[in-house]
């Protein structure tokens, strides 16, 4: 048994986990970051080449989140020396029946200050940007500030910036057991640690974890599909930004992985379990539809198709609140599909709850009280 005490113990080695730990060791505390898989790994939400990051968002706690974490990103890119972020910009289409929704986002970004333009025709935007071929009502909001985060590369930065500030990084090791109390025993399946406090994150795993600590996380695991298509002509200008598809559950990046191919997918996945067949067929028919009704130029059947877990709340917000009972346990989930591009601004609200401070955030949004039945009666606990 290890006699280390740890400040914090952060179980879980992605995005998120690892940027709490990067901030917690960035602060000169004695960090443990656990990871059951060995790194890098393909079982959770943070793994592969991109990310959409944007500011675009109708609430406006999102909206400051992910934009208070782009000059973060930039800060890390210059500590890990390490091309992490491409602005080449975010946009999102609105047809006439989401005009509404399109003055939401707005109202929420002109609220941050973050720039922006609307584009009021489908043939405007079809004249600036070719392989597109959007109808004439659609409106097109332009954030050129948003782009990409190359997503495997910057959860490898944060983890090799809390390693050179002292953090102590442990993969391929499983923890099987949480004995909490005043000092929090970690038990894994090659050791046991103790910690003043534990930090949570760990992505479809977490409902096993906390389900022994009394807790009922309303937590769904899908599995999503992100795809590659290809160009016909593979010359063509794919020079365009990344791009959401309101009202229809479609996203896409240009050509930046793989040369020729251009990322478009389902935001929407496959209710699984975490020990889903990986031989699984994925339900393509709704980005075809995509290709067909708003693309030229791009084949119908996609070249590379590769897989993830998403893990979600009910309401798609995320779960970033201390345990009801023991308030040196952090938990933080629910974050897949949104939650990348703010790691940096969610690592140091989590970092701040396992200190005991109030995160300079309002989180009120994200207190697991807001479901019904997640936790248990005390009694239970003890």
């Amino acid at each position: 048994m290890e006699a280390v005490l740890y400040d914090v113990c952060v179980i879980g080695g992605g995005v998120n986990g690892s940027s709490a730990a990067y901030s917690l060791a960035k602060q000169s505390k004695k960090v443990l970051l656990l990871e059951q898989f060995p790194i890098p790994h393909n079982r959770g939400s943070s793994h592969g080449q991109t990310r959409v990051v944007r500011s675009l968002y109708k609430q406006y706690d999102y909206a400051k989140m992910s934009g208070d974490s782009f000059p973060l990103w930039e800060k890390l890119e210059e500590e890990a020396n390490e091309k992490l972020l491409i602005l080449n910009g975010n946009m999102q289409f609105y047809g006439p029946s989401h005009y509404d929704e399109l003055k939401e986002f707005c109202a929420s970004i002109d609220k941050i200050n973050a720039k922006y333009e609307v584009v009021e025709s489908g043939n405007e935007f079809n004249k600036r940007y070719p392989l597109f071929n959007i109808p004439e009502d659609t409106k097109t909001i332009i954030e050129p500030g948003g782009g990409t985060i190359l997503a495997s590369k910057a959860v490898l930065a944060l983890q090799k910036i809390f390693v050179l500030n002292h953090g102590v990084l442990r993969d391929g090791e499983k923890v099987i057991k949480i004995v909490p109390g005043d000092i929090i025993q970690i038990k894994t399946d090659q050791s046991t640690y103790n910690a003043k406090s534990i930090i949570i994150a760990c992505g479809p795993y977490t409902k096993t974890l906390t389900e022994d600590l009394g807790l009922h996380l309303p937590l769904q695991v899908v599995r999503a599909f992100p795809c590659y298509w290809k160009l016909k002509d593979e010359s063509a200008n794919n020079d365009f930004p990344c791009y959401i598809r309101t009202g229809l559950p479609i996203y896409g990046l240009p050509s930046i992985e793989y040369p020729g191919l251009v990322k478009i997918c389902d935001h929407h996945g496959i209710e699984a379990d975490i020990n889903y067949p990986d031989d699984i067929k994925p339900d393509l028919e709704g980005i075809k539809y995509f290709i067909r009704t708003y693309m030229k130029g791009v084949e119908e059947r996609p070249s590379i198709i590769e897989n993830c877990f998403y893990t979600n709340t009910p309401d798609r917000h995320f779960i970033i609140d201390l345990h009801p009972h023991h308030t040196n346990i952090v938990i933080a989930a629910g974050f897949s599909g949104t939650g990348f591009k703010m790691a940096p601004v969610t690592g140091r609200i989590l970092a701040d709850l396992s200190l005991g401070r109030t995160p300079t955030y309002d989180i009120s949004m994200f207190r697991m009280s807001r479901f019904h039945g997640v936790v248990k009666d005390k009694k239970s606990l003890l």
